[in-house]
């Protein structure tokens, strides 16, 4: 892996992220990716100071506004700052996974679902010729099993961390030229 540009409450309405983050992917020798693989959007469903202004509308087939004021725009912005920088990289964007850290059953206080935010990822990731990584449908955590596979509803153990790399990894192999012993 050559960056790993996570921390814990990271939310994409972030000036910081959409645009810093997503320009510096490159590690300290100014190496590339070759894949970038994002999953980011969870707290920007749960913090009410991000998400005042709910999902938003912007769907990937315009250039996104300079300074976004929803979490589509922002999810918009960071992905096209991405692609202008790293225009070589294949890109996967993920959608969330269950959560059941927060006891929303699925809805913020927006009255906005977790299955609206992960359309918005795809749509967004579609219109921007971006490969979709659909960890909510796919990883095999569901809302059964979440608890057992994270240690508070939301961060994954081991095990859980482990379903998400192979669903990830399964997503790349498909669209890449790259063997299994190499991940």
């Amino acid at each position: 892996m050559c960056v790993n540009n996570s921390y814990s409450g990271s939310v994409v309405q972030d000036e910081n992220t959409y645009n810093f983050r997503a320009g510096n992917l490159h590690n300290n020798d100014k190496i590339a990716p070759d894949i970038i693989v994002i999953y980011i959007g969870i707290n920007d469903f749960h913090y009410s100071n991000y998400n005042k202004n709910g999902i938003g509308n912007y769907d990937g087939k315009d250039v996104p506004p300079a300074t976004p004021t929803n979490f589509s725009e922002a999810y918009g912005k960071m992905l096209y700052n991405i692609q202008t920088k790293y225009s070589e990289a294949k890109i996967y964007c993920c959608t969330l996974l269950p959560d059941h850290k927060y006891e929303s059953d699925g809805i913020n206080t927006n009255g906005d679902s977790l299955a609206n935010y992960n359309n918005a990822i795809k749509t967004i990731a579609t219109n921007m010729n971006v490969e979709i990584v659909d960890l909510y449908s796919y990883s095999g955590l569901t809302d059964d099993n979440i608890k057992d596979n994270t240690l508070d509803g939301l961060h994954p153990t081991t095990q859980g961390m482990q379903k998400i790399a192979e669903c990830v990894k399964n997503a790349i192999s498909k669209n890449q030229e790259i063997s299994s012993e190499e991940f």
